[in-house]
């Protein structure tokens, strides 16, 4: 075999989530706003709206460099609790964004990406979530 020619494998692993990532991305049931910090991603995304069951309300104000309006905010909120479709750059905070996260941590950093990561780590797990890809940082 060449230096050129590469094996790949494809591993599936189950793993517990941490549940301070559950809160972190969340919010959970006290809307803690870390995730909002600018160390982390709050340099591109701000919290709207918070549910303890439906997590957080977001708005990605980085993409049009403006802060949503008023009546965005309201008709945002109304699709996000009704379980519709949200608007351009509202994206909702929920578990299905906390596990696909933590798969892009996993696939970019290594099993142990959480206890290793820092602000930076968690922000691109997060883009790559909800943005399938690192847009920003």
């Amino acid at each position: 075999m060449t230096e050129q020619e590469k094996l790949t494998v494809t591993v599936t692993v189950d793993m517990e989530i941490d549940p301070c990532w559950i809160e972190h991305v969340t919010g959970g049931p006290q809307a803690f706003v870390d995730v909002f910090l600018s160390s982390y991603s709050g340099y591109w995304l701000e919290g709207v709206e918070h549910d303890p069951k439906l997590g957080w309300l977001a708005y990605e104000f980085a993409a049009e460099d403006r802060h949503s309006t008023k009546k965005e905010k309201e008709e945002a909120s109304k699709a996000w609790r009704a379980g519709e479709k949200l608007p351009a750059h509202f994206h909702a905070l929920n578990l299905d964004v906390v596990k696909k996260s933590w798969q892009e941590g996993v696939k970019r950093e290594g099993m142990e990406w959480y206890e290793n990561g820092d602000g930076s780590t968690y922000d691109c797990a997060l883009q790559l979530a909800l943005l399938d890809e690192i847009t920003y940082g």
